[in-house]
């Protein structure tokens, strides 16, 4: 085989794989889309604590990285209130999480980690602190956490 022929198949190869990567990430971003999707609101307002949850969901779709903060410091006030009615013991809510025993909440991984995005936005500032897909990710940490509870 010659050079000219080698170059032929290491060129075919090299597309195959550029192909091959790129219809990766475009099923990578699509799952990302349908994460970072606004939440539609049939599957959002059935509780009694639908209005406090309302208020989250309407600040963490609008485009004002401010809103975005609020959005998680709300989610993470309702679950202190979660912890309250499951009777956990301690002032702060990461006190209160640490407290918690096995199978005294569902998703607690969930809870945990949206936790510490709250505290990061709390003790940072600047744009560099919260991401609107940081964000998103956060609320529905806490999301999945109040519906494996039944508390929205």
């Amino acid at each position: 085989m010659d050079f000219r022929g080698f170059l032929i198949i290491v060129s075919t190869l090299m597309f195959v794989a550029i192909i091959e990567l790129a219809l990766r990430i475009k099923a990578i971003r699509r799952e990302e889309w349908e994460q970072l999707a606004p939440l539609p609101p049939e599957e959002l307002f059935e509780s009694s604590e639908e209005h406090e949850w309302h208020r989250v969901v309407e600040h963490i779709q609008s485009g004002n990285p401010s809103d975005w903060r609020v959005a998680i410091i709300e989610a993470d006030n309702l679950l202190g209130k979660l912890l309250d009615e499951k009777g956990i013991p301690g002032t702060a809510i990461g006190d209160r999480l640490r407290a918690l025993k096995e199978g005294d909440l569902r998703h607690y991984h969930d809870a945990w980690e949206a936790h510490k995005v709250r505290n990061r936005i709390a003790h940072e500032s600047g744009p560099q602190a919260l991401n609107f897909r940081d964000a998103k990710i956060a609320v529905g940490r806490y999301e999945k956490v109040f519906r494996a509870e039944g508390f929205i």
